[in-house]
């Protein structure tokens, strides 16, 4: 067990039995967040979608839709 892990499993010891359901709560939800996709991965499994933002890189920002045009203003 590395240095962290060893304080951190110190620190858990010091907590009352209550709490220990908080501490694994948050653990599991650590897990689950270092399991999901990162943006990126995401947009690149959707077909199309990195050649569809390539392509949207060429366009000159004074031709794009602003946010108001598209009703999200």
């Amino acid at each position: 067990m590395n240095q962290i892990a060893l304080k951190i499993s110190e620190k858990i010891r010091e907590l009352p039995d209550t709490n220990l359901y908080e501490v694994l709560d948050f653990i599991e939800a650590l897990i689950r967040k270092n399991r999901e996709m990162s943006d990126t991965e995401y947009l690149e499994g959707i077909p199309g979608m990195a050649e569809s933002i390539a392509e949207g890189r060429k366009e000159a920002v004074n031709d794009c839709a602003t946010l108001k045009d598209i009703g999200w203003e």
